[in-house]
């Protein structure tokens, strides 16, 4: 059947267990996007709440969702392809160059400047 004679959906609330399982088995054969199996339910969710937002139909929310996980890096540098997730630390600032920090947020903010 030709593309433009199926009608598309709305986003699902969920995936199902099946199309769960689905992306899993996917992942799972794909080294380069093993990092996402932890955050895989997160990232589905990112990705329907995306496509509820913007009002888009879609005619295969499984594929959507690999193709929102083979982008992801892209459009979030702090992600690590092929490997985890990279992780932040505070720089450490020694004890005698720390500033008192006193007042609302305005005034600190001009005494930083």
């Amino acid at each position: 059947m030709a593309r433009s004679r199926l009608s598309g959906t709305s986003p699902p609330a969920a995936l199902t267990p099946g199309e769960r399982f689905e992306l899993e088995a996917w992942l799972t054969s794909r080294p380069e996007h093993q990092w996402a199996l932890k955050r895989l339910d997160a990232l589905c969710e990112e990705c329907l709440d995306h496509f509820r937002g913007t009002g888009e139909l879609g005619y295969d929310w499984v594929a959507t969702c690999r193709n929102w996980i083979r982008r992801a890096p892209q459009f979030n540098p702090s992600l690590k392809v092929g490997g985890a997730l990279k992780t932040w630390a505070p720089e450490i600032v020694p004890e005698g160059d720390r500033m008192p920090l006193r007042g609302n947020l305005s005034q600190i903010l001009k005494a930083v400047k």
